[in-house]
């Protein structure tokens, strides 16, 4: 074999000519996944917590608490205004709609949705994928805020 420099330059030449690219391609591939975000953003949902003296800080009209409750891995929810005993309207979270909603609170002679801020709260221990639910609902409803109540 003929190793003089010139076959030695030309060897690592056809060797590094190929491997070369391979290594920068996996170098920029390991900054991406280093460096990249990845993060998945799949809805965001603003909360509010309720103060603890019960004042809405959203500026509305009024406020519609929502108490979502857990029997046998089925939610039940009563919507009520705070201050008044009777229940406007009360359901299984399921059956919960837009339209029977509305023609719970004409009947209460309660105005628009959009007026209230809902609290939703929560009677012993709840899901929280009943409690999403329940906010998914709120803002299909209408209504102009949603916000948490802390337990007390």
């Amino acid at each position: 074999m003929n190793f003089t420099r010139n076959a030695i330059d030309e060897l690592h030449e056809r060797r590094g000519g190929l491997l070369t690219p391979l290594i920068d391609v996996v170098f920029l591939l390991l900054i991406f996944l280093l460096f990249g975000d990845f993060r998945t953003q799949e809805g965001q949902v603003s909360s509010r917590i309720e103060a603890a003296d019960g004042r809405s800080s959203a500026g509305r009209s009024g406020r519609m608490l929502l108490i979502v409750r857990q029997e046998a891995g089925v939610a039940s929810v009563r919507m009520r205004q705070p201050g008044k005993p009777a229940a406007i309207y009360a359901s299984g979270l399921e059956e919960l709609d837009a339209r029977t909603v509305r023609r719970a609170l004409r009947a209460a002679g309660v105005g628009e949705l959009s007026e209230f801020s809902a609290v939703i709260a929560t009677e012993g221990t709840v899901d929280f994928r009943h409690v999403m639910r329940l906010w998914d609902r709120c803002r299909q409803l209408g209504f102009g805020d949603i916000g948490l109540r802390e337990e007390s």
